[in-house]
Formats: C-alpha cells, structure tokens, sequence
C-alpha cells in the first residue's frame, strides 16, 4: 500500500483570516480532525 491509495484527494483548507468558529464548525460537520491553513496564492501558513 502507498499513500495515494489512502489520501484524500478533495483537500478542503481554510485561510489564515478564517474565524476560529468557522473551521471548528467545519471540523465538526466533516469529522475532520485537522484542516490544512493555505493562503491565497496557494501557500502553506506556518502558523
């Protein structure tokens, strides 16, 4: 097995300016428990 075969390939992510409220609710309703943070450019935020 590699990793493709278990990835998530419709990767939802949220903005560094998304409210706090917002990405717990999509956490929630998605039974996610992490959402990667991208700008707007389509970079990584580190923080």
């Amino acid at each position: 097995m590699i990793v493709r075969d278990v990835m998530t390939t419709a990767v939802e992510t949220v903005g560094p300016d998304t409210p706090v409220h917002t990405a717990l609710a999509r956490l929630a309703e998605r039974g996610f428990t992490a959402l990667p943070v991208a700008t707007r450019t389509g970079g990584w935020s580190a923080s």
